[in-house]
């Protein structure tokens, strides 16, 4: 960690209010890592100025903590939230505990900071814990083993092994994973190099090639060729294309032989890059497999960019001689040429080449566009302007399923490129608002705020709105402007974005602008004091601001600039009937909180309007008694919901709408927990349900389903089941009578119907899979498949992946048909995975399918999983074995997935097995946890090799970290972060805060507005 320094997360502090703080300060989350088995999410929290917070929030040992990189003093909101703790106070703290409960805290902390690699102390209190009297003692430090590096593990067990007398249930362990790791250590171990002296590295580098210990060699040799450049250390060369060879990358190696020797031809010699390139080329001749373009873009980058120009000949040379076997990247060739060129005559004749290889590409517009100078505003560059911003539109239409989308070559070379743009051009979304820049700058206003309208019907997002905003300023149509500010701020908090290096706090400021000309002077001061309560800047901006003559008489204005006037909040100009409706449609939208705030809102005017026994605040009970039931206040849920009943009884105890209030309220009562309470009311509603709408009416439907949830929460399970049964009887027939009238796929009344029975199929699913009734789990499966392919995306996500869960689980236990199932649910509604994750899911489906049959033939897991241990060791299995169907496939087969899977060493695996063995874990849940790392470490490799998936559509992975060329010239995956690497995390799209199924937008634009005169209005432009 940063200067051996911990924040940890004081104990009474939420995740939840440490993402409102880092909204309130303008930090942005730029990367969250997803859960993969027992590794810790982290969320990386961009403060601006290079400056990046890391939070880490530690499943498998309990610890919450924070790694402030930046020099500046934490904010006062997030130092109150934290206690700091150096690596020699953790260590202390471990050393001095007493109780058992002591020695696992601080053990915890200590640990879960400072994995992989430990300092002395905490390493030695690791140590110490191993060998504790306490079996719970030794258990978490059994567990916090997992988090370390092979060097640190070699370490920690050669301590406690060598620390004095260790407990028997220990010994054994200890000894078989201590011997593993030294052998790990002894021929994969890189710390050890020094990498800033060139010398040692030349004689390690030689002494490893000799032992063939290719993962030094790698990263000797990349260091070498780093300090290098521009590639003449040719033995470095040699060795490193040797150790890509020896692993697998021949394509890699490949180029880096034919560079070099056309490097030594350009220089008149003749060496070791031929003796190289005799050895890989023979094997060229057998490979059906193309290089994807991470193999070759860092070594064409290295030489078209940086080196001279007999160099620069040679890369070409050599880029020449691959097409004896490759024949498929002119256009990367091309894209490398043109941005090497960009300062060059030769940039846009080359841009436009790379235009007419894959017309409708983003990339070549974008090139196209950035070769013009900033104040180039003529025709040319307006052409070039428009088409990207066209296409960029095009391809947002198409995301909504308003447009053809792009053929899948240009798509993913699109999403190939946009790295190299972002790292040496400008990323196109940087890009695309040129046409309007440019249009304005040549006074064509209405040409510009038609582009701005293109913009709003492609993406209706706060930014396009905002955009409208500055041209209609600069317009002088001062209503026209408030109105596209008015839609700009709407959208602010549903974009979730922060402009670059700000805020949307200019939205707030040019609409104070336009009201103060306008005359709306209380409007104007309320939008000014929310701009300067924003941001400071704001201050000086509006004393200089001459829209703002009309307020300056007005001594709030000064007020509020000097921070000694506060406007009082602004009330709600809705009507009840209105607030009331908003709640019930913000509560469908999922957006609870909002809902409460209108729901009360609108009870509050309803009570000051209407009389005690109005349906009209029965109506607002309702809506705010549901919003607090599902938006964590069930208890305030309740009591609105039992006024709103009381209210129904008393006009009219049978109404429609006294069965949706009892309803509603049976809903609250379960989630306080009052089952009898719920049941009560519940009947009570299908009663009037069936009366009112018949007893096979969707209606009752639901309430038959939600009261089968109360019966399987009350445990009396056959009462659910046979709920669940009726409410899916009822809901097929009314599916079928819907289908029956000719209903379309999209009426509205047949998508609930669809939702309402895949539901009922999946608490089916469930309930009999718990219950190990494999048939009829399938059976309920297959009917929530069979609506999931006519609902597709409408499906809640939660309920999906449950169904999904379920599936794959009886898939791993060898239920006939459970696999098949999850694959027609995978095609109709699953995200896609690519095509090696699901030949991996099969394989590992053959596996379990192999050692199932084992147990079925008398064999206990303890003997199966010492078997498994056998065949990680190289030993075949017994006869025994080998005589029951399947069982040697399957051993052979794990074997198979944990050496060829990345980042799933035999170390941790063996180590899994073992913790089963002692009772840790079974033998099912520790199968489960190795295929899950072997399909995470597997989908991460497919996504470092290329941004298609199997469907052959573009990656939307996108990360924090930087390209792989600006990391290490040879994109060496040993010199990534050690601890990204252990932990299994790879670059995700999820830049969301706090919320586990929340999806962040990218930002789009540059700082504030345009440019810095754009920040306030555009009056003067």
């Amino acid at each position: 960690m940063s200067e051996q320094v911990v924040y940890f997360l004081r104990e009474d502090v939420s995740l939840r209010s440490i993402f409102e703080g880092v909204t309130r300060e303008g930090f942005q989350v730029v990367r969250r890592a997803p859960r993969r088995g027992d590794a810790s999410p982290f969320w990386t929290i961009d403060m601006g100025e290079g400056r990046y917070m890391l939070l880490v929030d530690s499943g498998l040992l309990g610890v919450r903590f924070i790694d402030w990189k930046s020099g500046k003093p934490m904010p006062a909101w997030l130092e109150s939230s934290v206690v700091r703790r150096t690596a020699d106070e953790l260590a202390a703290r471990a050393r001095d505990a007493k109780t058992p409960e002591e020695k696992i805290a601080t053990l915890c902390e200590a640990v879960a900071a400072f994995a992989p690699t430990l300092p002395d102390g905490i390493r030695a209190a690791l140590a110490a814990r191993l060998r504790d009297s306490e079996e719970a003692v030794r258990w978490m430090a059994h567990k916090a083993v997992v988090t370390l590096s092979d060097a640190s593990l070699e370490q920690t067990l050669g301590e406690m092994l060598a620390g004095g007398s260790v407990p028997e249930d220990m010994e054994k362990w200890a000894r078989e994973l201590h011997e593993l790791a030294v052998r790990a250590v002894r021929g994969d171990y890189t710390d050890d190099l020094e990498t800033d002296n060139e010398d040692y590295l030349r004689d390690a580098l030689r002494r490893d090639l000799t032992e063939k210990k290719w993962r030094r060699v790698e990263v000797a040799a990349a260091r070498l060729l780093w300090k290098e450049l521009p590639l003449y250390e040719l033995e470095a060369a040699a060795a490193w294309a040797k150790a890509m060879a020896a692993t697998g990358r021949v394509w890699k190696a490949y180029f880096a032989a034919l560079l070099v020797s056309e490097i030594e031809r350009s220089r008149g010699e003749e060496g070791l890059a031929a003796v190289v390139r005799a050895e890989i080329e023979p094997t060229l001749a057998t490979r059906e497999d193309l290089p994807a373009r991470e193999d070759l873009h860092p070594i064409l980058w290295i030489v078209r960019d940086r080196l001279n120009d007999d160099y620069t000949a040679a890369c070409d040379r050599a880029i020449d001689a691959m097409d004896a076997h490759v024949k498929n990247f002119e256009a990367e060739r091309v894209l490398f040429r043109a941005i090497s060129q960009r300062n060059g005559p030769e940039g846009r004749p080359l841009a436009k080449k790379l235009r007419d290889l894959l017309p409708g590409a983003i990339t070549p517009l974008a090139l196209l566009a950035y070769l013009h100078a900033s104040d180039d505003t003529g025709d040319e560059a307006l052409a070039d302007a428009e088409a990207l911003a066209a296409v960029m539109a095009q391809r947002e239409l198409a995301a909504q399923g308003k447009a053809e989308p792009p053929s899948a070559e240009i798509a993913s070379f699109d999403t190939w490129a946009e790295g190299i743009l972002a790292y040496q051009a400008r990323r196109p979304k940087d890009l695309i608002r040129e046409h309007i820049r440019i249009l304005q700058k040549r006074g064509d206003y209405e040409g510009a705020l038609r582009a701005a309208e293109r913009a709003i019907a492609a993406k209706d997002s706060a930014l396009a709105w905002m955009d409208k905003g500055f041209i209609l300023t600069s317009m002088k149509r001062h209503a026209d402007a408030i109105a596209a500010y008015t839609e700009a701020i709407a959208r602010v908090d549903k974009d979730g974005q922060v402009l670059l290096g700000g805020s949307y706090d200019v939205l707030w400021f040019n609409r104070a602008c336009e009201r103060a000309i306008t005359g709306d002077r209380e409007n104007a001061l309320r939008d000014l004091a929310i701009a300067v309560a924003k941001d400071e800047k704001w201050i000086d901006k509006a004393r200089a601001d001459d829209y703002f003559d009309s307020v300056r008489d007005d001594p709030r204005f000064e007020g509020i600039l000097t921070g000694t006037y506060e406007l009082p909040p602004e009330s709600s100009p809705f009507d009840w009937k209105t607030l009331a409706d908003r709640a019930k449609g913000l509560s469908f939208l999922g957006r609870y909180e909002e809902a409460i705030a209108a729901g009360r809102e609108a009870l509050r005017k309803a009570e000051k309007a209407l009389p005690p026994e109005d349906p009209g605040i029965a109506t607002c009970l309702e809506n705010l008694g549901f919003a607090a039931t599902w938006g964590g206040e069930p208890k305030e849920g309740v009591t609105a919901l039992r006024r709103a009943v009381a209210i129904r009884e008393r006009i009219d105890a049978e109404s429609r709408e006294a069965g949706e209030a009892y309803h509603h309220l049976g809903s609250a009562l379960g989630m306080t927990g009052d089952g009898a309470g719920a049941e009560l009311h519940y009947g009570k509603a299908l009663a009037l349900r069936e009366k009112h709408d018949g007893v096979e009416s969707a209606m009752a439907a639901k309430s038959w389903g939600d009261m089968a949830g109360l019966s399987l929460g009350a445990g009396r399970r056959d009462e659910g089941i046979e709920r669940l049964r009726k409410a899916r009887s009822i809901l097929e027939k009314v599916n079928a009578g819907f289908l029956a009238e000719g209903r379309a796929a999209d009426d509205d009344s047949l998508v609930e119907a669809r939702v309402d029975l895949l539901t009922v199929c999946g608490n089916l699913l469930l309930t009999h899979a718990r219950g190990g009734e494999h048939e009829p789990a399938i059976e309920a499966a297959r009917g929530a498949v069979a609506e999931a392919v006519h609902l597709g995306t409408r499906i809640n996500p939660n309920l999906r992946n449950s169904i999904a869960q379920t599936l794959q689980a009886l898939a791993e236990q060898g239920v006939a048909g459970a696999l098949e199932t999850l694959a027609a649910l995978a095609d109709a509604v699953l995200p896609k995975e690519p095509t090696e994750v699901l030949e991996s899911r099969a394989r590992w489906s053959r596996i379990r399918a192999g050692l199932q049959a084992l147990r079925e033939a008398g064999f206990g897991d303890d003997f199966i999983l010492a078997r498994l241990k056998d065949a990680l060791r190289g030993e075949p299995p017994p006869p025994a074995v080998a005589r029951v169907a399947g069982a040697t496939e399957a051993l052979s087969g794990f074997v198979q997935e944990i050496a060829t899977t990345q980042g799933t060493n035999i170390v941790v695996t063996l180590m899994a097995l073992q913790t089963a063995e002692a009772g840790g874990r079974t033998f099912d849940e520790t199968l489960h946890d190795l295929q899950e790392l072997a399909l995470a470490s597997v989908a991460a490799s497919v996504e470092n090799k290329g941004p298609q998936n199997e469907q052959g559509k573009p990656s939307k992975g996108k990360s924090d970290e930087p390209p792989a060329w600006e990391r290490d010239p040879f994109g060496n995956p040993y010199l990534d972060s050690e601890m990204n690497r252990r932990l299994g995390y790879g670059d995700e799209d999820d830049d969301s805060g706090y919320d586990d199924s929340g999806e962040g937008e990218e930002d789009e634009s540059d700082e504030d507005g345009y440019d810095d005169e754009d920040e306030g209005d555009d009056e003067d432009d």
